[in-house]
């Protein structure tokens, strides 16, 4: 079936490759006017650099909008309301005034350092996943919300056999912060029926 025939509106981040030649790629969000198939766009858009191979020159939306929460609102023409899942992370600390030079943020070799191994990729995916989230807030206020759990150690995306894990991992922490998941549940329910 093409996205043009989907009954509800979708968007679909990607990153494509823009010239063959230049070998340059670029964001390329599917929506509604695409008549892409939606098999190809899923394919396309989960599609993770050292996990999967890229799907007819496109991989994982995810590179480019890990949190789609602001693509969704500019396709939508300003949602009335947002709630955005993530698929959870891990923390790290790095600690305040760190100056490990170049070599170090690229790699981090330290056995005892609290940082990830790739201090540099770390931040930066970390930061591109919270800024979407940050701008919807200041532009939709109390009519956003973001669950994006923390989870207590990372999972290798093509890993299966830990979704048991992970959905007792959930459940954990709706038991441990009720009130919080009872917040969620009310505006969910208030503003989506």
């Amino acid at each position: 079936m093409p996205l043009n025939k989907l009954p509800k509106q979708v968007v679909i981040p990607t990153v494509s490759l823009d010239n063959k030649n230049l070998k340059r790629w670029r964001t390329n969000i599917l929506t509604n006017d695409s008549e892409i198939s939606l098999i190809d766009a899923m394919m396309e858009s989960t599609a993770a650099p050292t996990f999967f191979p890229s799907y007819k020159d496109h991989i994982d939306g995810g590179m480019a909008a890990n949190d789609p929460s602001l693509v969704a609102y500019a396709i939508s023409d300003g949602a009335e309301a947002l709630l955005s899942f993530g698929t959870g992370y891990t923390s790290y600390d790095i600690p305040k005034g760190e100056d490990w030079g170049e070599f170090s943020w690229i790699l981090d070799l330290s056995p005892n350092s609290k940082a990830s191994k790739t201090p540099l990729l770390t931040m930066l995916f970390d930061v591109q996943d919270q800024l979407p989230g940050q701008l919807c807030t200041l532009l939709l206020k109390e009519r956003y919300q973001r669950l994006n759990l923390r989870l207590s150690k990372s999972i290798h995306l093509d890993d299966v056999s830990k979704i048991p894990s992970l959905i007792e991992e959930t459940e954990r922490h709706i038991q441990k912060h009720p009130l919080e998941w009872k917040v969620i549940c009310d505006w969910t329910t208030s503003l989506f029926g």
